[in-house]
């Protein structure tokens, strides 16, 4: 497992972005964005834009409130002018005009470096542990399994449906584009799901005899063995330990058993 920062996360996401070849660089941005991205449809693709728009936000939030003895404060200033700059490739009069114009926002290396200028102090404090290309391909093949046909099955209490199905989705998306959704944020998906099926369950035992039920503890299983198995570099590096205290909590007897197989298994 590798250690990042947000800063080289914010970079790589907007590097992402502009590095994407399309054939026609006068098509709008939001019509090229849209083919790259391979969304189900533009509601999702707003929907992934905001996020991406989030990523700047905590960004600058967490620069801001980095002490002073631990950056200069032009380092700083420089870093969230950039940052903004950047942002502007998400605004929509970008979105409309040609796609050599938004490549040319969200790829602008000057801006770029700005963005990294913090990296090193970010990691400190506040480092992102990112698993292999291999974990991650393996998390979502196992999220695909779930089909809204598992959701739908009449066993799962109405009132936690929707909450089910948007803590799949959640987790899909975050799996799928990674630098957007953060894989860091990973751990408090994974438990907001475990907390709705555990409460659907009280409401009907049923529910665990569902091929939802199943596929839904395997992925979590899985989620939850790419960070808890890392607990000791967690600790060391002092981060998230509220949530990852939280996460633990909120896995039951359940979701530990199966971690335990999949570790076996491995």
């Amino acid at each position: 497992m590798d250690v990042s920062d947000s800063a080289r996360q914010l970079a790589a996401m907007c590097q992402w972005f502009a590095g994407y070849q399309h054939n026609k660089s006068n098509s709008r941005g939001i019509d090229a964005v849209e083919r790259f991205l391979k969304s189900n449809g533009r509601s999702e693709t707003i929907k992934i834009l905001a996020e991406t728009s989030k990523r700047f936000d905590e960004y600058e939030e967490l620069v801001s409130s980095v002490e002073d003895g631990l950056l200069d404060e032009i380092d700083k200033s420089d870093a969230i002018e950039a940052a903004r700059r950047v942002r502007k490739f998400l605004d929509f009069d970008t979105m409309m005009s040609t796609w050599s114009t938004y490549i040319a926002i969200a790829g602008d290396q000057a801006n770029l470096y700005a963005i990294r200028l913090p990296s090193g102090v970010l990691r400190q404090i506040r480092p992102c542990l990112v698993p292999s290309e291999k974990d991650v391909s393996d998390l979502s093949l196992a999220l695909a399994e779930i089909s809204e046909d598992d959701i739908q099955d009449a066993r799962i209490p109405d009132l936690f449906r929707q909450a089910i199905r948007y803590g799949v989705e959640e987790l899909q998306l975050g799996v799928r584009y990674p630098l957007i959704y953060g894989l860091e944020k990973i751990p408090n998906k994974a438990a907001q799901l475990t907390a709705q099926l555990r409460m659907a369950a009280e409401l009907n035992p049923a529910i665990k005899n569902t091929d939802m039920w199943g596929k839904c503890y395997r992925a979590l299983g899985l989620a939850l063995t790419l960070w808890l198995g890392y607990q000791p570099l967690i600790e060391s590096t002092k981060y998230n330990i509220s949530d990852i205290k939280y996460l633990v909590k909120e896995v039951d007897e359940i979701a530990s058993g199966l971690i335990l197989d999949v570790k076996k298994s491995k």
